[in-house]
């Protein structure tokens, strides 16, 4: 490292971790870093992922680094202050605060190895496939989940807290904004501009052509234009692609609003901006698929499973668009994800078959069992004969 990057560079992953433990330290909170896991653990038992904090971190000049420290710490002490006892004095403040689901089985998970205990305990409505909203109580400096266990206390529903948080984000100021004639975009600039695509009233307002199509890149983004609308969906696009390097990302891939709900969408493989789109997807999915291997392979150890989970390989062709694969090796009893193809081995190196994940699952989905995970993967015990191989034959 040059001295240029020691004076002004970001600091290392374990100087940064001891920077927050002395911040913690000077509230009374002392604390223990675990590096293979880049987390911290508290006295009072409370686990502190750093990940996300020193990937912002990172991307501030140094004079605004000491703050976003003490900031930081902030937003993870109000985590544990306590909420009102009565629903009523809780109402106001209550708010929607948009997850990407993976990031909610990710913690499922990590409890699983850590306590060997499943479920985090949060009311979760699904967004698509790839989202999950769930209420927060809205501090004057930070936010802080509410759990099913205190939405129960208060003696409402689930769905009952949620309309209360849904109705309060859309009776807050908030600001749309138009750019060009195509394209809406949220800047209220309050962290809750993703959450509003839940405030479908608003956005069937907007006129657009056709169906209206959003994406929600970060917690800060929330961009709306027209199923039909070529130039607009172009525009939404190019935005969410600039958000892809944002610390805090929700979710690379549009939705579209069927009704009241919001559901996963793409444009068909023959529109212009497929490939584009397609790999925006890839790199949502990809880092998602790596860490829930990385999850899964400590869990298998700690419970002594014999179950191999099979990794995402994303090849680049001639042309320079790319594919995802497998690989379903014979004799391995083995979690697939769901990638675009699937390659079969024999003997650990002779490929047999190859194919689309469609046409193989209309072959072999007998053999192929659904998990409960997400991303989602698919159990496989035996191999397919070999008429079935023959049936799926050789990618061109």
């Amino acid at each position: 490292m040059g001295l240029l990057s020691k004076l002004f560079g970001p600091p290392s992953p374990e100087a940064f971790a001891n920077l927050f433990m002395a911040e913690l330290l000077r509230h009374g909170l002392a604390s223990t870093f675990d590096p293979a896991n880049f987390y911290l653990r508290a006295a009072d038992s409370q686990v502190i992922n750093l990940g996300n904090f020193y990937k912002e971190h990172c991307l501030l000049p140094k004079e605004q680094r000491k703050d976003h420290i003490r900031k930081s710490v902030t937003a993870c002490l109000v985590a544990q202050q306590d909420l009102p006892e009565e629903f009523e004095d809780a109402k106001p403040d209550l708010r929607i605060k948009l997850w990407c689901r993976a990031t909610i089985e990710k913690l499922d998970l990590e409890r699983m190895i850590e306590a060997n205990k499943k479920g985090v305990d949060l009311p979760l409505q699904s967004v698509g496939e790839h989202l999950y909203a769930t209420v927060v109580y809205d501090f004057p400096n930070s936010v802080r989940s509410v759990s099913s266990e205190e939405v129960s206390k208060w003696g409402v529903t689930p769905y009952e807290a949620m309309e209360v948080a849904k109705q309060n984000l859309a009776e807050d100021n908030f600001a749309f904004a138009n750019i060009g004639d195509r394209l809406y975009a949220a800047v209220t600039g309050d962290s809750y501009d993703a959450s509003r695509l839940l405030l479908v009233d608003l956005i069937r307002s907007l006129k657009v052509d056709g169906d209206h199509v959003a994406m929600v890149p970060s917690r800060e983004s929330l961009f709306i234009t027209g199923s039909d609308d070529d130039e607009g969906i172009s525009m939404m696009l190019d935005l969410a692609e600039k958000a892809v390097e944002n610390p805090r990302p929700i979710l690379f891939m549009p939705l579209r609003l069927t009704g009241d709900t919001w559901m996963d969408w793409m444009p068909d493989k023959s529109h212009p901006l497929f490939s584009r789109f397609q790999l925006l997807e890839m790199k949502h999915v990809l880092p998602e698929y790596e860490e829930q291997k990385k999850l899964l392979d400590a869990l298998h150890e700690k419970q002594g499973v014999d179950l191999f989970v099979a990794s995402t390989i994303v090849v680049q062709k001639v042309d320079d668009s790319l594919f995802s694969y497998c690989v379903w090796s014979k004799g391995v009893n083995t979690l697939l994800p769901k990638t675009q193809k699937v390659v079969f081995f024999e003997d650990g190196k002779n490929m047999v078959a190859a194919g689309d994940w469609d046409k193989v699952v209309g072959i072999v989905g007998h053999l192929m069992e659904e998990t409960d995970y997400y991303p989602p993967r698919f159990r496989v015990r035996e191999f397919p004969t070999e008429e079935q191989l023959a049936a799926i034959g050789r990618l061109e």
